[in-house]
């Protein structure tokens, strides 16, 4: 065998053996992270997500301040460096002040990214304090599926 077709082979047998244990190991999500390798806000139809339904769901309560005060110069440089689309301030049960940019609105969707990361933990951090949950439990006791193989040492803890 030529060495030229030796590679080749060594090559494509290298290839498939790694997609072929990135099939059996379930890790197909590594696909989508070659082809998009730059995602952004706006693609939402290319990672899995779900609505949460609720049968009591709000409407954020307005403040009497809303938007009367104006964002500091420095705030706005920054806002328009990071190319923010949004910018909201909650101030104890209300919203105080809300700006969009670009084509984005209250009701607009957008991909979250890690942001869901903060909120999931303030969330724990209430549902703690008011003793729905401790954060010594494992995480299986609320998420079943993470009852299985390494998941199951994870706390709920932050």
């Amino acid at each position: 065998m030529r060495p030229l077709t030796k590679f080749l082979f060594g090559f494509l047998l290298v290839f498939v053996s790694i997609n072929v244990a990135i099939w059996i190991t379930g890790y197909t999500y590594l696909y989508k992270t070659l082809l998009y390798t730059y995602p952004d806000i706006d693609d939402l139809g290319i990672f899995e997500s779900r609505m949460v339904d609720s049968d009591q769901a709000q409407e954020w309560p307005v403040g009497a301040d809303y938007n009367k005060k104006k964002l500091p110069a420095e705030t706005n440089a920054e806002l328009e460096k990071t190319e923010s689309v949004s910018f909201l301030i909650i101030k104890n049960d209300s919203i105080r002040y809300e700006q969009y940019w670009d084509h984005y609105e209250p009701s607009s969707l957008s991909n979250s990214f890690s942001v869901a990361k903060s909120i999931v933990g303030l969330l724990i951090g209430i549902a703690a304090d008011e003793g729905k949950l401790s954060l010594e439990d494992p995480v299986g006791k609320y998420l079943p599926h993470f009852n299985e193989g390494k998941m199951q040492v994870l706390r709920s803890g932050i």
